[in-house]
């Protein structure tokens, strides 16, 4: 098992992971993210989400997450930062569209199972600005901040190093 466990600690030394696709899990949200590896330690990632509530309205998120690693080791620790606008698709078009904005920071770590595949966890600490006309956060037009967790998986490509 040592001699197993060396060896793929080896493979991901000696590959360079690329871009990947990864997904979110945060509550009832749903989200895709993009990962682009800037260098061994860096990440900027586009990131989309989406909420939908029959009947009643679909939310759309689109936003960046820069995100920092601590080390590059099989278990390897970061902190994010989310910026994204949600925005609000009534089912009815009597009902007028909304935007909130969000600022978050996250801290979290990230399991490689391989050097192409990922799960990883974070707490975050999130800052909201709602529409006037938002109740999503039950403060239409306000400040609004909460604590959240997120877990995802992540596939990564890969080049030789």
């Amino acid at each position: 098992m040592a001699a197993i466990a060396s060896a793929c600690l080896a493979q991901q030394d000696s590959v360079k992971r690329t871009v990947g696709i990864g997904a979110n899990i945060q509550s009832s949200d749903y989200g895709i993210v993009i990962p682009i590896w800037l260098s061994s330690r860096v990440v900027l990632a586009p990131m989309i989400g989406l909420n939908s509530v029959e009947g009643s309205a679909t939310d759309y998120t689109i936003g960046i997450m820069p995100k920092y690693y601590l080390n590059t080791e099989r278990f390897a620790p970061f902190v994010d930062l989310k910026i994204a606008a949600i925005m609000n698709k009534p089912a009815s078009d009597d009902d007028e569209k909304k935007t909130d904005l969000l600022v978050g920071l996250g801290v979290g770590g990230e399991y490689f199972l391989s050097p192409n595949f990922s799960f990883n966890v974070e707490a975050q600490a999130n800052l909201t600005s709602s529409d006037e006309n938002s109740n999503r956060f039950g403060n239409p037009g306000g400040m609004n901040f909460n604590l959240a967790t997120a877990a995802g998986a992540t596939i990564y490509f890969t080049r030789k190093k």
